[in-house]
């Protein structure tokens, strides 16, 4: 994840030289909890955690990144005039996936948690990924080939 998503192919001809990263690329880190003595986390790995699910973890997938990037790249592509046109919409569609939970299909929080990254519990108002607001902060993408 800390490379982000490779998109080149699925954008056709008009874009075939050219290639596009979006995802959480940089490696800010996240603060540890507070209480905590360990180290944070980067950013990318929090991103990986909920983009494919941890049971180890009891974190279940919340795909920020994948799935509407499959759901709408055809069309962005399609309706863009040039390749970084591209990359912000693709940006945007994964924070729209954060902002809507999955379009309301991600569930809850677990009753085990408790506690959010930032301290505060977690209430009937808390959204999921959305606690320091980092994580939406960190999507975003590069071009490459240009």
């Amino acid at each position: 994840m800390r490379d982000g998503i490779h998109i080149n192919k699925a954008l056709g001809e008009k874009f075939a030289e050219m290639r596009i990263r979006v995802g959480v690329l940089g490696g800010v880190m996240y603060p540890p909890k507070k209480g905590h003595t360990e180290d944070g986390l980067l950013v990318a790995s929090i991103a990986a955690i909920h983009e494919f699910g941890s049971p180890r973890r009891n974190i279940d997938k919340r795909s920020f990144i994948l799935e509407p990037i499959k759901r709408e790249l055809s069309d962005i592509a399609k309706k863009s005039k040039n390749i970084n046109d591209i990359g912000l919409k693709l940006e945007n569609v994964c924070k729209e996936e954060i902002e809507t939970e999955g379009h309301g299909s991600w569930k809850g929080f677990s009753e085990n948690y408790k506690m959010r990254p930032s301290g505060q519990p977690v209430t009937a108002e808390s959204k999921m990924l959305r606690d320091t607001s980092l994580l939406v902060k960190s999507i975003t993408h590069k071009v490459e080939g240009v």
